[in-house]
């Protein structure tokens, strides 16, 4: 009953959502009145897809007039897969970094990859090391590699480093080693307390999946069949144990070196964020319901594959952890973080949930602002639904989405961004419409919906536009001596 209960609490809040969007259609005037303000406030972008190197100077004003004194900084990408945006997000980097004093590069991507990121960018690594290839899997493009290459040399004579961090948890298995290997080496009565239910996880994730008789992804989840006793001890272990590394830090900074502490509690924070996940909890609380539903011949219910809850949870983690990080920067200092557009807007996002760049500006407020990317057509690289790299053709915006209004009221511009922080803009974003913006994950299939409807003009203090792009390059991480 309470599974039945659910399902048509949910159908009727979905039925009352897609009224609601579907009522909601923006009008010529509307459309002409942004159109104008994106002539009159168009800031022109120069840059060559391949040549780059004069790109912070023929657009510093630009940036300058964009970015001004802001703290934190959201830059992002309607799609993971394009060379255009990278590039430009990358270039944008090291102009926070050159002319900003931007010290913190959050990223959306596992934190291992970046632990290995950041040695190579401070010289804690030699470009030859057999770790660097995790590096790549930060962000698997050609111009991300020129970055970090970048960074290394202004670290060199930088005398405060700029780093870059992972903000996503996942794949504990892989972060389990830092925290067992810190706390044998400098708590090790604490370690003798914890290392069997600590490496017992790790263990269980390493171990053959024909002897689990499970499936594991990237992320080292667990399946339907992880006993759930295990689950339980794990949960409450992995709580415990950044609990107790965060109680004892300052001991810690006494006996290691601050980067080898904090990088050490920030894995065993996103351990036990990967155990306190949506779908841990239902599977002990829905196990009587999935077993009864199943009986009568429903599907099993899970609060997993409500995409709502898994990105408010997942956002609310990336948010928390974006802010422990920059509350290690002086007043003076800024962060960027570069993630998806859906992730960095300002209010609730398409489909009802707080995503981390609401948090951000809930903190925040003024000073943070989000930068979104929007492009009107070209192609993009993404994983297929067998998981296998592949180049698409974009669909065509329709009439009502933000990318056909951008190429309407100036289409034969290449590239420029609108900053909405005029005095008519506001008056227009107080008002705005939801209009259709191209929203890409990294998965994608050619019956897939390219766009959804948003709040655009509300969600971004400023868009960046590009009238063409071009499939996202990779490569294997292998730098020069």
């Amino acid at each position: 009953m309470l599974y039945l209960m659910r399902l048509l609490q949910s159908t009727l809040i979905f039925v009352s959502l897609f009224l609601c969007i579907s009522c909601e259609k923006i009008d010529t005037s509307t459309q002409e009145e942004i159109k104008q303000l994106i002539r009159t406030h168009s800031i022109p972008l120069y840059f060559q897809k391949d040549s780059i190197t004069n790109f912070l100077l023929a657009n510093r004003i630009a940036l300058d007039s964009l970015l001004r004194d802001k703290h934190i900084i959201g830059l992002g990408e309607s799609t993971h897969g394009t060379h255009e945006s990278t590039v430009l997000n990358c270039e944008i980097i090291k102009y926070l970094v050159q002319f900003k004093n931007c010290k913190a590069i959050c990223m959306e991507s596992y934190y291992l990859p970046s632990v290995v990121a950041n040695d190579y960018i401070l010289g804690r690594i030699s470009h030859d090391d057999p770790s660097i290839v995790q590096a790549g899997t930060v962000k698997s493009a050609q111009p991300f590699k020129q970055l970090l290459e970048w960074l290394r040399q202004y670290n060199k004579s930088a005398l405060r480093k700029v780093q870059i961090y992972g903000i996503c948890f996942g794949g504990y298995s892989s972060l389990a080693p830092i925290v067992l290997n810190f706390i044998q080496r400098y708590d090790s009565s604490y370690y003798s307390a914890i290392a069997n239910n600590y490496k017992q996880l790790y263990d269980f994730a390493l171990a053959p999946v024909s002897t689990k008789n499970i499936t594991l992804t990237y992320a080292q989840d667990w399946s339907e069949e992880t006993p759930l006793d295990s689950i339980r001890q794990w949960t409450t272990t992995t709580q415990r144990v950044y609990s107790h590394l965060c109680l004892n830090k300052n001991t810690y900074y006494q006996k290691a070196d601050t980067f080898t502490a904090n990088a050490a509690i920030r894995a065993a924070k996103m351990i036990a964020q990967d155990f306190a996940r949506p779908d841990v909890r239902d599977k002990e609380q829905d196990n009587l319901w999935t077993g009864l539903a199943r009986k009568v011949g429903f599907s099993a219910y899970s609060r997993n594959k409500n995409i709502g809850l898994v990105y408010k949870y997942k956002d609310s983690c990336w948010a928390a952890n974006t802010k422990e990080i920059a509350k290690e920067l002086s007043a003076d200092e800024k962060l960027v973080v570069w993630a998806h557009n859906a992730h960095i807007g300002r209010i609730i996002s398409f489909n009802e949930t707080k995503r981390l760049g609401y948090y951000l500006d809930v903190e925040y407020g003024n000073q943070y602002i989000p930068i979104g990317h929007i492009f009107y057509e070209g192609m993009f690289l993404a994983l297929n639904e067998h998981g296998y790299s592949k180049q698409f053709h974009t669909q065509t915006p329709p009439n009502n989405s933000i990318e056909d209004i951008f190429y309407s009221a100036l289409p034969t511009n290449p590239s420029f961004a609108v900053a909405f922080n005029t005095t008519r803009a506001t008056q227009i974003v107080r008002h705005s419409p939801k209009l259709y913006i191209r929203a890409i994950g990294g998965i994608f299939t050619p019956t897939a919906q390219e766009f959804v409807e948003e709040r655009p003009l509300n969600q971004f203090d400023a868009l960046i536009y590009l009238r063409k792009t071009t499939p996202q390059k990779t490569f294997t991480m292998k730098f020069a001596p």
